[in-house]
Parts: C-alpha cells; sequence; structure tokens
C-alpha cells in the first residue's frame, strides 16, 4: 500500500522547492491511469469495505449532494473550550462551507466541460472561450494557451479534461458524504498512513490538515476564524476544496510542486473562473 508523506498542508509558509521533472512524470503517470476512466474515483486504500458500494456520480455537477454528516464531525456537539473557537453550530459552519466548495466548482466543471463538447463539435476557439476568466486562468494558473485546439481536443495529461477530472474528484470527496471533520487538530497527529513528524498537525497559521486517500480533514483555529482578507465562507470554502485534492489525488502537494500538481492553482483557479479574488497571502503559492 502506498505511503504518504504527511505534510502541512494549505498553510501560508513557503516550501522549499523540489524536482519538478519527478513531480511532472507522477502527474503524467497518473492521468495515463485516468484516461479510460469517465470521472476520478475515491482513493479506497483506507476504506476497502466501501470498494464494492454503487454511489452516485457524485463527481457530476447534476448529482444532488449529500449532507455534511453530524457524527462524522469530532466536536458534535462541541464543549465549552472549543465552542468558544468553532461558535455554537460547528456542524452547520462546516456544511456552509462545503455548500459553497461545491457551488465554486459546479461552476468550473461545468464551463470547462461545456467550452470543451463545443470545441470537439467544431467550434472555433476564439468564439468558444471569448470571456476573461477562462483564457486567463488557463494561463496564468497552468500557463495553458486557451486557442490551442489541443487541450481542448485531446485526453492526454495538461489538457482540459485533465482539469476537469481533477476538479470532478474534488467535488466526489466533498459531495458523496464520506468525509470526516477533526474540529481542531493538534500540533502533531497521525492520519491515515502518513508519517508521523513532530509539528505535522496544526501549527502556526496552518489552516487545515490532510492526508491522500484518508476520508478526514483535519481543521485548525484559524480555518475557523481567520477570513485571508476576503469573504470569510469563500476563504473556508476555498480550504475544503483545496484539502479535498490532496486526499483524492495523493500525489497532489503544495508550493513543492509543478502547477499540475500543485493544489493551490487548482483552487486559484476555481476563484479566477468564479470572479473571486484570491487572498494576497497566497497569491505567490501557484507561480
Amino acid at each position: 500500500m502506498e505511503h504518504f508523506a504527511l505534510t502541512r498542508r494549505d498553510d501560508r509558509l513557503p516550501a522549499h522547492a523540489t524536482d519538478r521533472a519527478r513531480l511532472d512524470s507522477l502527474v503524467e503517470a497518473s492521468i495515463a491511469e485516468l484516461s479510460h476512466s469517465p470521472a476520478p474515483r475515491r482513493l479506497l486504500g483506507f476504506e476497502p469495505w466501501r470498494a464494492f458500494e454503487a454511489d452516485p456520480d457524485f463527481g457530476s455537477p447534476n448529482t444532488t449532494p449529500r449532507s455534511v454528516r453530524a457524527n462524522f464531525v469530532s466536536c458534535n456537539p462541541p464543549s465549552g473550550a472549543i465552542k468558544a473557537i468553532t461558535g455554537p453550530d460547528p456542524v452547520g459552519v462546516i456544511q456552509a462551507a462545503n455548500t459553497r466548495a461545491i457551488e465554486l466548482l459546479d461552476y468550473v466543471i461545468r464551463d470547462l466541460q461545456g467550452k470543451r463538447d463545443e470545441i470537439r463539435a467544431g467550434a472555433a476557439t476564439a468564439a468558444t472561450v471569448e470571456d476573461i476568466p477562462t483564457r486567463e486562468a488557463l494561463r496564468t494558473r497552468f500557463r495553458m494557451n486557451a486557442d490551442d485546439r489541443s487541450i481542448w481536443m485531446e485526453s492526454s495529461a495538461r489538457t482540459v479534461l485533465t482539469l476537469i477530472r481533477r476538479f470532478r474528484g474534488a467535488r466526489q470527496i466533498l459531495a458523496d458524504g464520506w468525509m470526516r471533520y477533526t474540529c481542531l487538530g493538534a500540533a502533531t497527529i497521525t492520519l491515515g498512513k502518513c508519517d508521523l513528524t513532530e509539528g505535522n498537525g496544526c501549527t502556526a497559521d496552518t489552516r487545515a490538515v490532510s492526508c491522500g486517500g484518508h476520508s478526514r480533514i483535519v481543521l485548525c483555529a484559524p480555518w475557523w476564524s481567520d477570513d485571508l482578507g476576503i469573504n470569510k465562507l469563500d476563504a473556508q470554502a476555498r480550504t475544503l476544496l483545496h484539502e479535498a485534492l490532496h486526499v483524492h489525488f495523493g500525489f497532489i502537494g503544495d508550493r513543492e510542486s509543478g502547477n499540475f500538481a500543485n493544489a493551490h492553482c487548482y483552487d486559484q483557479f476555481v476563484f479566477d473562473m468564479n470572479w473571486l479574488d484570491v487572498p494576497t497571502a497566497l497569491v505567490g503559492s501557484c507561480p
């Protein structure tokens, strides 16, 4: 079973650069594995009993999301000390952020899929991709030229289909009702099969922590209170969709990774497409 390293997720501290060529090769391999699948699937390594369930396609914007399960939230109900940080209804806060994250993802999935279908049917790219958000988001986040028909027509790595599959994977994780939440993580935590190292959890300004293939998001105090200088609900939703990418695609990292393996590039693309401002503190996290 693959062993994922637990790292501090969705914080604002710069990470050391790694060998991007190696990371890109991992991305290429992962896309090849998914190329014949209609939609991404949850990693089931730690929940083998779910492998035989026939869930609806929660990666599709046409599928109604399930609610966050109250019994999957660690602080339900919250103690007095936890309530002081999370508020009186932590399940409601998580549900609202989850719903908002899915709304943002749905718009992006529908937009990209609709444009791809039109272009594959023969439409010109200039006429189909005439809106500024799509063109600029593709260029700035993934270095893709919207007028290059190959990124719309092909199903190989580094195409629009790659992005659609990634966003569908994040939606599936958030919409299928199986995600568990730890309301306030400790500074050092054990999570799934990820490495246990001192300070791997909620330290400094870390907002959340996750482990590839493990259906749990550990929320930290800043997630509940820090709005990152934008709408607070949008800030919370961004963190959830960011962590969902880590959970569903274990190879997707953060700033140390190439753009196609950097969760910040995906969540910032979603914000761009929805005409939302990326938090100032995170502007440089998708180079």
